[in-house]
């Protein structure tokens, strides 16, 4: 756990102190989670912003679990997604915009670019659009066109299919769980294990209950270790692996058919980890 998080107030963290038993701290800084999320997930760069932030925050809260459990942490701060999103190359400020400048001063600065976006982490209210007929008509269509192409093993189709049925769900703010699962499955099924286990993670938010989100997060997780050499970061990945499994048995909506397999996946990722630390000991 201190080998991949630096729990530091300060940027850049100092080095890990291999005899350090504790991490007096109460914050995890940014830079923390943007390093272990590129190590997780090095496709993130290539992710739209909003998403990118959504998987940092992911990975924040994960961390922040690990830390409390460990009773290294009592009152974990958030980082604001500004400051995030700035530790990612990103020309974003996280301090609050000045004043309106004098007349002259803004005359003075005409024709200039800003070098930088304010992005406010302050509560905002969002508002909605309201859903109609007509919205849940061009849903339905998308989702079974979607079903459609997924049957037909066009997933590239299928999962282009729910996305706009979830752009069109999201403007409503009423996402449906079960047609994030269904892109989650045609990312799995391309092979595109980053988005797929986005996708699961986002299942687990809407509706923590639903079984699919935990099962496909985990799969897409263990996936991304395949030919991959045994490393700090491979394991945390498979750690969380682990964790969506255990959760995913947990909920009511598992079939009892499925559950021998996610028992089954949990106790591969369980020996994967195990050799996997083995590894990371002996190099």
């Amino acid at each position: 756990l201190r080998a991949l998080i630096f729990a530091t107030a300060e940027y850049p963290p100092p080095p890990p102190r291999s005899n350090t038993t504790s991490i007096p701290t109460t914050r995890i800084s940014a830079f923390v989670v943007v390093y272990q999320a590129r190590n997780l997930y090095p496709d993130l760069l290539s992710m739209a912003d909003a998403d990118r932030i959504k998987l940092l925050e992911s990975s924040i809260a994960y961390l922040q679990g690990k830390l409390r459990d460990a009773g290294h942490l009592e009152d974990a701060i958030l980082p604001p997604a500004a400051e995030l999103l700035q530790h990612w190359g990103g020309a974003v400020t996280f301090d609050k915009p000045a004043a309106e400048p004098p007349p002259a001063a803004a005359a003075a600065g005409e024709g200039k670019s800003a070098s930088a976006t304010y992005l406010s982490d302050e509560d905002e209210p969002v508002e909605y659009d309201e859903m109609t007929p007509e919205i849940q008509a061009e849903v339905d269509k998308f989702k079974n066109e979607g079903n459609g192409f997924f049957k037909a093993q066009q997933y590239k189709e299928a999962s282009q299919a729910y996305g706009k049925a979830m752009k069109l769900l999201d403007k409503c703010g009423n996402p449906d769980v079960k047609i994030i699962s269904n892109r989650a499955a045609s990312m799995l099924a391309m092979d595109k294990f980053v988005a797929a286990a986005f996708d699961g993670q986002r299942c687990m938010e809407v509706d923590p209950d639903w079984w699919k989100g935990y099962w496909y997060r985990g799969q897409a997780l263990m996936k991304m270790l395949k030919g991959k050499p045994p490393s700090t970061s491979m394991a945390e990945r498979c750690e969380q692996a682990k964790i969506a499994f255990q959760d995913c048995l947990k909920t009511t909506t598992l079939p009892d058919a499925k559950r021998p397999q996610v028992e089954m996946e949990l106790q591969n990722s369980k020996n994967t980890l195990m050799s996997m630390t083995t590894a990371c000991n002996q190099s």
